[in-house]
């Protein structure tokens, strides 16, 4: 190439993707289709986020956690009969949800869905059984209670209160989204692809006029 001139080189450049044009949209056709092969064969890839948030607060969890969705979390699944440790989880103190999070063939996340079910049942059920125990209590032993404080006045009028008999007392949303987004993947891999060739031409180029 001429060193004289930035805009020699510049139309040099031109020149060179011009006379390589047929090569690289050929290389960037071929590309293309691999990326639309590989999008196509991993479509049913997905990441899905279950989001369980507990409607209705318990005695318990008001007595042993107030505020802290972590404490809660910590209380209810140490409690019930539903290992939960091998499953990807986070919990959002913000939003007070806990999140379950699972990735890989959507064919297969029947099973991972059936597994939230499961669990969010186990969570309703501790907090109705939290209610029956202490209403049994606060009623049933209400004479033997010595009670001033006002959380505990508060934990009466709630147990008082009881559960309606349709309550939803847990609600799990689902969220899905697929591991790769087919219109990002192949429009990256054309400018890439682009990219790529063009700078081997140029680069060949270069080598042979050096070499002159």
């Amino acid at each position: 190439m001429s060193n004289h001139h930035d805009e020699i080189d510049i139309w040099e450049v031109v020149l060179i993707l011009k006379q390589k044009i047929a090569y690289i949209i050929i290389t960037m056709t071929i590309i293309g289709l691999l990326s639309s092969l590989f999008v196509w064969v991993m479509g049913d890839k997905v990441n899905i986020t279950y989001s369980l948030s507990i409607n209705k607060e318990s005695p318990g969890l008001i007595i042993s956690c107030d505020n802290d969705f972590q404490c809660k979390k910590r209380l209810i699944f140490s409690e019930i009969d539903n290992d939960i440790s091998e499953l990807n989880i986070n919990v959002d103190q913000k939003e007070k949800i806990i999140n379950f999070l699972w990735n890989g063939d959507i064919r297969d996340s029947y099973l991972f869905k059936n597994r939230i079910i499961n669990i969010s049942q186990d969570v309703s059920n501790w907090i109705v059984d939290d209610y029956k125990r202490y209403n049994q209590l606060f009623f049933n032993d209400f004479n033997n209670l010595t009670i001033n404080s006002d959380l505990y006045s508060r934990i009466i009028l709630m147990t008082r209160s009881g559960l309606s008999k349709n309550e939803n007392l847990v609600m799990v949303t689902e969220k899905v989204n697929k591991q790769y987004k087919p219109t990002i993947i192949i429009l990256l891999s054309l400018i890439i692809s682009f990219i790529a060739v063009s700078a081997y031409f140029i680069f060949k180029e270069s080598f042979k006029n050096f070499k002159v």
